[in-house]
């Protein structure tokens, strides 16, 4: 429950029924479910990240941390995820070197137990990306993404949002290396696979365009991860309704390591 209501999102019931059912599995049910007890407190986490309550929220995931690698073990994909949670909130705070330690963990964790082409490895490769840039390691950060790219274009269809998310990425950092024409080349493919019209021609219209999303990108640095995506696909004003409704979706990653894709409403 407290995670259908993280989702839509309706923040103060989430943190209520995430609550609830941890009191219960510590206190109410007999013999204590500690080992369960890492999902209502990763909603709760959730919750207070979502809010900015960014110290709460780390305390919630450094918990969850600690009960996964003691009932799992260190190399388990649960303790990968509850790494990669970590990195978020310290990526929110912008303390990028230490976001950069907890990425680099869990995603030594997912290579060694997943296979090299999956959605959780083109993650971790996608943040490791995004912490990078904001350490000014470009040439590592660009790597990074095109290889979240590369996997994402194996598993997804062409539409999907985070290839779309990919093509933004990597179009934003090459256009901040002046190198133009490569970033006119990642952005026209993002805004082809949104079908949003561009005459190819006008090279100044696209200049602008892109100006205009790097700077939404950059700022998308002070808005809850979750939410970056959508207000990236919103930014063109001429994308249909009907289309928006149809891309417009979030990543959630749970404890047990799997991926929940929940559309959500804009406004």
């Amino acid at each position: 429950m407290g995670s259908a209501y993280l989702c839509k999102p309706e923040l103060n019931r989430a943190y209520k029924f995430a609550k609830r059912a941890y009191r219960m599995m510590i206190f109410v049910v007999k013999g204590s479910r500690i080992k369960d007890s890492t999902r209502p407190m990763t909603i709760m986490a959730h919750v207070y990240l979502r809010k900015k309550m960014y110290e709460e929220s780390l305390d919630f995931f450094l918990d969850v941390l600690v009960i996964s690698e003691k009932f799992y073990g260190r190399k388990h994909l649960d303790t990968a995820v509850a790494l990669d949670h970590i990195g978020n909130v310290y990526y929110k705070i912008r303390d990028y070197e230490q976001a950069l330690v907890y990425y680099e963990k869990s995603f030594k964790i997912r290579k060694e137990q997943l296979p090299l082409v999956h959605l959780d490895i083109a993650a971790s490769l996608n943040n490791l990306g995004l912490v990078r840039w904001g350490l000014v390691s470009i040439d590592e950060a660009l790597e990074n993404f095109q290889e979240s790219l590369k996997i994402r274009k194996q598993l997804l269809p062409s539409d999907h949002i985070s290839i779309i998310q990919s093509l933004d990425n990597i179009a934003t950092l090459l256009y901040k290396q002046h190198r133009i024409d490569d970033a006119l080349q990642y952005f026209t493919d993002a805004l082809s696979i949104q079908k949003i019209s561009f005459d190819s021609t006008d090279r100044d219209d696209l200049l602008r365009r892109l100006e205009g999303k790097a700077k939404i990108i950059r700022f998308a640095c002070d808005i809850p991860m979750v939410l970056i995506q959508e207000k990236l696909i919103t930014w063109e004003s001429d994308y249909k309704h009907t289309q928006r409704e149809k891309h417009v979706t979030a990543l959630y990653y749970y404890h047990q390591g799997s991926t929940r894709y929940v559309t959500l409403n804009l406004t």
